[in-house]
Order: C-alpha cells, then structure tokens, then sequence
C-alpha cells in the first residue's frame, strides 16, 4: 500500500512477552492519505487490515488506538481541505 504521511499523531508505547523474554514495543502513528494500494499488502505483525468507515474504530481492540483514531479525526474535521 502507499500513502503520503499528512501529520504526526500519538505514540502508544506496551510491554508484551514473547519467547520467555519481556519486551517493550513502542509504536508511533501518522494521519495518512491512501494513494493507491491493496490492504492485503502488509507485513506479518498485521491480522487483517480493512478500510471501514470512521464511525466504526470503536471496532479497535485496544482503548489507546481509539484514542490516536479520534486524534486523526479531529485534524481530518478541523482541516480545510
């Protein structure tokens, strides 16, 4: 998939176990514009990726990406585009 990063948004950063070690994984998030692509282009860490309308992230797993997706929202309403 290729997309153009618009601006940055908020870092969520978790501890997760994995192979009888401990790690700490931080991730950092981006408003994107989709240029041209398919979902089904993506690496192993990914499940599933789909397009699906804003009003359904409450369909994320975890409360902090919802909370970096209402982030990317209100820049997307306050932007003049």
């Amino acid at each position: 998939m290729v997309a153009e990063a618009i601006a940055p948004l908020d870092s969520i950063s978790y501890f997760f176990r994995g192979g009888g070690h401990g790690y700490r994984k931080e991730v950092d998030y981006f408003l994107m514009r989709y240029v041209s692509g398919d979902t089904a282009d993506h690496d192993h860490e990914i499940d599933e990726a789909q397009w699906l309308p804003a009003e359904q992230f409450d369909r994320l797993t975890f409360r902090d990406e919802r909370g970096v997706v209402e982030q990317a929202l209100r820049l997307i309403a306050s932007s003049p585009d």
